[in-house]
């Protein structure tokens, strides 16, 4: 949330929300070309998500309400309109398995706030979940292990979590010193939080309740949303005071910072699907200032990132040279890894995702945007699902057979993704 919002939500401060009409736009496009998805009039949009199908889910500050797009989609439709907090607002939106999240809350100075979950397949409300002694809702992140995690951008400065099963929110950390907590996200078992008002980046110690504050290599301006790479090695985030994108690679303490893209005004949300990061703006300068002309067609903006940058799709050739010398015939290290994978494959993943890999209780992993991309592939067996009843396999499966497992599904079935070596799991395995 913008550093204006937060500052009038502290004073007290009461507005009127403008209503709006979609605006439609005809024709579909890939969701992995650099097209615009448009979401329409009076909609300021303050925070997008990836869902595992490959679509969006975009939350309405000023709408009190929740879009989606579709897998290709370049429009986005209201989704949930109803059932959320009366005369309210909604912040953050996230989706893992098969569950949406979203942060709800009352009007501005409330210090009402809830965290609620749909079922994504039909929009059904299926928790409610109240932050205790109230607060904001700003921002969620979900765990490995199925536990979401939000931000209370409060005068408390809160971070709280929701255990699977669980039937109420616990406070995680809480200090003063980061009332401006806003985006957060996790980078293998790490979960990273930024401040929206000190521009500061923490990265979490979830067991111990305490916080690190990383060195960055240039300061940031308001950061505000913050996604996962779709690689699971860095982070994306929108400076909404800056005004920009940026790619944050973080080592040990110490976090580079590149800009991406600039230009934006009030960017306050991302979400990535393929080489594509969506950018959303909430404008915070038209919706809390009635004189303001209104801003017209909002949209998420396509952003292409570069294909060097950690936040693209992993690139097989380059990674996979240090498993693949190059006396090896590459057709023999492709059947040999093929062999492997059908075994592996029929002991550990059949019984879920299908003979053919055409689903059941796991995904369908034919024509999966997951498995189009050898890091998000890596990163999900080695993760699993938990929402969705997939385990994690890292603990149990070692690099070579987690390179075979994937290069079968990545190959099979009319994939045709090419190889993963041990190399790239290694590369994209928590240390």
């Amino acid at each position: 949330m913008g550093n204006m919002s937060k500052r009038k939500l502290i004073s007290g401060a009461s507005i009127a929300l403008a209503g709006g009409v979609l605006t439609a736009a005809a024709g579909l496009a890939s969701a992995q070309t650099a097209a615009d998805i448009v979401l329409g009039e009076g909609i300021h949009p303050e925070s997008i998500a990836a869902t595992p199908d490959g679509g969006l889910l975009i939350g309405s500050i000023a709408l009190n309400s929740v879009y989606r797009a579709a897998p290709g989609a370049t429009t986005a439709e209201p989704w949930i309109t109803t059932g959320l907090i009366d005369g309210g607002l909604v912040l953050g939106v996230f989706a893992a398995g098969d569950t949406a999240y979203v942060c709800a809350g009352g009007p501005f100075g409330s210090n009402v706030a809830f965290l609620l979950t749909f079922d994504l397949a039909t929009a059904a409300e299926t928790g409610r979940y109240e932050l205790p002694g109230g607060g904001l809702c700003n921002d969620i992140a979900v765990g490995s292990d199925g536990t979401a995690y939000v931000s209370d951008t409060s005068p408390v400065g809160r971070l709280l979590a929701l255990a699977p099963g669980a039937s109420e929110l616990t406070v995680v950390v809480a200090d003063e010193a980061i009332a401006g907590i806003d985006g957060i996200a996790f980078i293998g078992d790490e979960l990273y939080a930024n401040d929206v008002t000190t521009g500061d980046l923490y990265r979490i110690d979830i067991a111990g309740g305490t916080y690190t504050t990383l060195t960055l290599s240039r300061p940031l301006q308001g950061p505000d949303g913050m996604r996962t790479t779709v690689d699971g090695t860095a982070l994306l985030v929108t400076e909404n005071a800056g005004g920009t994108l940026d790619l944050l690679t973080i080592e040990g303490d110490a976090v580079t910072v590149e800009t991406i893209q600039d230009g934006f005004t009030q960017a306050t949300g991302v979400a990535q699907i393929g080489n594509i990061a969506y950018v959303v703006e909430a404008r915070f300068d038209v919706l809390f200032n009635p004189a303001a002309p209104p801003v017209g067609v909002f949209s998420a903006k396509a952003v292409p990132l570069p294909a060097d940058a950690a936040a693209a799709p992993a690139a097989p050739a380059a990674a996979a040279a240090p498993a693949a010398p190059a006396a090896e015939d590459p057709a023999a290290v492709m059947a040999a890894l093929m062999t492997d994978g059908q075994r592996l494959y029929v002991a550990q993943c059949q019984a879920c995702h299908g003979d053919q890999g055409q689903g059941g209780i796991g995904f369908a992993l034919v024509n999966s945007p997951v498995v189009s991309r050898a890091g998000a592939t890596i990163n999900q067996i080695i993760q699993g699902y938990p929402n969705h009843g997939m385990p994690e396999f890292g603990s149990r499966l070692n690099n070579a057979q987690i390179a075979a497992i994937s290069t079968y599904i990545r190959n099979s079935w009319g994939n045709a993704y090419g190889v993963v070596t041990p190399a790239m799991v290694g590369q994209v395995r928590p240390q």
